[in-house]
């Protein structure tokens, strides 16, 4: 569906008659709204508060009007032309529309229009130009591991009091921890979700509520991190699995609540997080594992030296700088992946406004099921002839570079257990300039990145 982005006039102007992203081009904050419009939307319209709802490229005249000194009412008839203009132009049920503009523009707007992402919602006057300088910064970094750090430290942080105010039953959820930095970014430490249908919200009350180690991993974990680092000899009756009748009699019940007490102490005073919708049990399991590996092999994500646990016993967990032990080897998260997660971010969630509402049909990643071949059914040259017939068709719709992770390639033709023959077919013999972006130190990798020259 096309995807529209709509930017307010401003009050600096030209002083001249000129097509209206000229005539508003003087203010820096619509300057970065339009940058990042280019890059997110199909097309660009411009909310003037004297002529309605323009084009790019239309010619206006120079003017004063704004909505602020207007009543209610005109704000309401505003707001109707502009309706009317949009209808002719898109589908206020089924298109996406991403709104880059204040209250006074948009209140009579967004009861109409269906799957609406708002930018700047909250941003006050000072705030709006570097939310969207790092919004370009998010859509122009190609580092993965550094895009999606980017794009949750952007969301709203909850903490373990906000959870009952989360808009939806199952997602995914991102937690920080305080003191962990990734760069200038808080790190993220675990990524987590929920199997049974509608548990999003008891899953996470699972792991700061209910003080109970055996329905929480997370829980456990941190508990056998504080035990460790205190040399507490009462680690090797914690580890145990008191759901197992034969390990009741080994416990401690005073102990194991003072545990209990320091694992939730910890957690409410240095665990935050953010979470986003994803309905389809298979997509959010598969995102989970994708965003596990993805920072697990990163070679720019790492603990710090004060990070608890690098006090847990758990190597998988000391060493990875995630409080996970499970898919930490899976396939990393891709390009396209990473576009629908960022979709159920922007359009995903359920506003606070009660007028908004999501697009279900969004909700769903579908993640198709390709027939795998092993490396004999395709050579190099093979590869190779699809690559250049891939980047060929990109030529053909008018883009100037291209980016190709191995990975990616893999599972589109999929292969498995292939990654020399493709790596090989994206680097050599191809009548295209290239750069190597990202050059895995092991040699040979799914995580090879080159950009090509089209």
């Amino acid at each position: 569906m096309p995807r529209i982005a709509l930017i307010s006039c401003t009050s600096l102007k030209e002083d001249y008659d000129c097509p209206a992203v000229e005539l508003y081009s003087k203010s820096p904050t619509f300057r970065l709204a339009y940058a990042y419009a280019e890059i997110v939307a199909d097309d660009i319209y411009i909310l003037s508060a004297k002529y309605g709802l323009v084009s790019k490229d239309q010619v206006l005249a120079p003017y004063n009007d704004t909505l602020l000194d207007k009543s209610e009412d005109e704000k309401k008839e505003w707001s109707k032309n502009v309706l009317a203009q949009l209808k002719d132009i898109a589908s206020l049920e089924k298109d996406e529309f991403v709104i880059m503009a204040g209250n006074n523009y948009c209140k009579y707007l967004l009861p109409r229009i269906t799957n609406v992402c708002l930018p700047l919602e909250g941003k006050r006057q000072g705030e709006r130009q570097p939310a969207l300088r790092r919004l370009i910064d998010l859509e122009r970094e190609m580092n993965l591991c550094k895009a999606v750090h980017l794009l949750f430290n952007m969301m709203p942080r909850m903490d373990y009091q906000m959870i009952a105010k989360i808009p939806f039953e199952d997602g995914i959820y991102i937690m920080f921890e305080k003191g962990q930095k990734q760069g200038e970014l808080d790190r993220i430490v675990r990524v987590g979700t929920h199997t049974s249908e509608g548990r999003l919200k008891a899953r996470l009350k699972d792991h700061f509520i209910s003080q109970n180690k055996d329905g929480s991993i997370f829980r456990k974990n941190v508990g056998k991190a504080l035990l460790n680092k205190n040399k507490d000899p009462y680690l090797d009756r914690w580890t145990l699995d008191m759901s197992n009748k034969k390990n009741i009699a080994t416990i401690d019940k005073e102990k194991e609540a003072e545990i209990e007490n320091a694992v939730s102490d910890y957690l409410h005073n240095n665990i935050s997080f953010v979470c986003f919708p994803i309905n389809n049990k298979e997509a959010r399991l598969r995102i989970e594992e994708a965003l596990i590996s993805l920072l697990n092999c990163s070679d720019i994500f790492y603990p710090d030296n004060n990070w608890l646990g690098k006090c847990s016993p758990v190597d998988r967990i000391s060493r990875s700088g995630l409080w996970l032990t499970q898919g930490l080897d899976a396939e990393p998260l891709s390009v396209e992946e990473f576009g629908f997660i960022k979709d159920r971010v922007r359009f995903g969630q359920m506003p606070q406004s009660k007028h908004l509402t999501t697009n279900k049909q969004k909700a769903t990643l579908v993640l198709p099921k390709m027939v795998k071949h092993s490396t004999t059914n395709l050579s190099v040259s093979e590869v190779r002839n699809y690559i250049a017939n891939l980047l060929q068709q990109k030529k053909a719709a008018g883009e100037s570079t291209y980016i190709l992770r191995a990975g990616d390639l893999q599972k589109e033709l999929g292969l498995v257990n292939a990654t020399p023959t493709v790596c090989d077919a994206m680097t050599k013999k191809l009548n295209y300039d290239y750069d190597i972006i990202f050059a895995p130190p092991k040699g040979k990798s799914t995580r090879l990145t080159v950009k090509y020259y089209l």
